[in-house]
């Protein structure tokens, strides 16, 4: 997925260099989609980035804001990347061959809370043969979204962060410290993670693996600090600022070809700033079977599965009863219509009403 040739890597700075700027636009290595970047404003600082489209309606090319980076030196060819109609919907197609590239969208600084999601839906139609994320001459991907960290350096080891120094010092760009990277990848189990085989500051976590079926739709949603914590908690207890997005798809370093989709990318946040989601405390102490006891969810769920059958049973039981004494008297009432005659003349000959009443019984 990263630069991996000879020709261009003369020490551990340019592999730095190569490796880290793939994935940033840096100076002249970015070509600009639109001429420049979208704006923040005060509102986006306060409720959070959004993330503008990757599609614009009957534009071919990729919508205004997303940056397209390829390697140093027109080392490889970039990936192609278009826009094309697929199932009723406008989304970007990426094909490799032998190519590297990406869409970097650059964001203010804005750090994730508990609830901050990144969601998107992509699609894999033909994955890249020889893939291998472990080994450098496999370490490409047909499909991948990146989330890069503004970590601060006194959180990196001191090894790493001299050569960050360095590499920062040469592009003239403040790379980031620390990148997530989503990947779909046909070898590896899906939810597994591992650091890039040329940089620890870029580490894997597979959304979609070897069990995921390509041709179809899939969509994601993660967790931007979780998914952060687990990939770098090592280094850092806290999540640090997010400074950009990008998509892309890469095959220089195993030189053979694929097919992708991806569309519909969106930081969602809306379990923070609506009621979508709430906690909420519950005393879990309850009667079971008259005495009182401290039930985890099962039990509780259970035992009150178990009352409802005993009430349901208890009503049903009752009206049942009262339904036959209604019964008993309306077939009573139609005996005595049925010999109505009979009825009227036991009444009338008889000397009082108990008498009539026990001349009536049958």
């Amino acid at each position: 997925m990263f630069p991996s040739r000879t020709s261009i890597t003369t020490g551990l700075l340019t592999i730095w260099v190569a490796s880290l700027a793939s994935s940033w636009p840096v100076g002249a290595w970015a070509q600009a989609a639109d001429g420049s970047p979208a704006p923040a404003n005060a509102a986006t600082e306060r409720r959070g980035p959004t993330v503008p489209p990757l599609t614009v309606t009957d534009i071919a090319a990729p919508a205004p804001g997303w940056r397209l980076v390829g390697l140093p030196g027109a080392a490889v060819p970039i990936t192609a990347m278009d826009v094309v109609s697929l199932d009723g919907a406008r989304v970007l197609r990426l094909r490799t061959q032998g190519s590297y590239g990406t869409l970097v969208h650059a964001l203010a600084p804005w750090v994730p809370g508990p609830d901050s999601a990144l969601r998107w839906r992509w699609r894999l139609e033909q994955p890249l043969a020889g893939a291998d994320l472990r080994r450098k001459d496999g370490d490409d991907a047909a499909l991948k979204v990146c989330v890069m960290f503004e970590l601060p350096l006194h959180s990196v080891p001191f090894v790493e962060r001299s050569l960050l120094r360095l590499a920062r010092a040469a592009s003239s760009e403040l790379l980031p410290a620390a990148t997530v990277c989503y990947v779909w990848d046909t070898t590896l189990a899906r939810d597994s993670s591992l650091s890039n085989p040329f940089s620890r500051r870029v580490r894997y976590l597979v959304a979609d693996g070897a069990d995921s079926p390509p041709g179809q739709w899939r969509l994601q949603q993660r967790r931007l600090g979780q998914d952060f914590l687990r990939l770098f908690g090592d280094e850092s207890g806290t999540v640090p600022a997010v400074i950009a997005v990008a998509v892309g798809a890469d095959a220089d370093n195993t030189g053979s070809r694929s097919l992708a989709y991806i569309a519909d990318i969106v930081l969602n946040q809306l379990y923070r700033f609506t009621a979508l989601q709430s906690s909420f405390g519950a005393n879990m102490v309850a009667l079971n079977g008259g005495r009182p006891e401290t039930l985890n969810l099962k039990d509780l769920l259970e035992a009150f599965v178990d009352f409802r059958e005993d009430v349901v049973q208890r009503r049903t039981r009752f009206l049942l009863g009262k339904a036959r004494d209604r019964a008993h008297v309306l077939v009573g009432l139609a005996i005595a219509v049925a010999n109505i005659d009979e009825v009227i003349h036991t009444i009338r000959s008889a000397a009082d009403a108990n008498a009539a009443l026990r001349g009536c019984v049958v």
